[in-house]
């Protein structure tokens, strides 16, 4: 037992150092959608989306994997 609880502690322990909610604080959000309108610098190569795997796998579950890339 003492072996699981130490470190079920230490899973806890970064939430406990967070600083509490403070109503000033604002969250902004900055992420965007990539798709093929994003813009990029006009040397980079823009969004491109892979599909790796789509469909059954050989023991019966829907498996799907995606690479995707973009210039910075």
């Amino acid at each position: 037992m003492r072996d699981f609880v130490m470190p079920a502690a230490l899973l806890l322990l970064p939430a406990a150092l967070l600083p509490a909610q403070n109503a000033s604080r604002k969250l902004i959000d900055l992420t965007y959608a990539f798709s093929a309108e994003s813009i990029y610098w006009p040397n980079a190569e823009g969004f491109k989306l892979r599909v790796d795997a789509a469909g059954i796998n050989d023991k019966g579950y829907f498996y799907a994997s995606n690479t995707c890339s973009g210039g910075e």
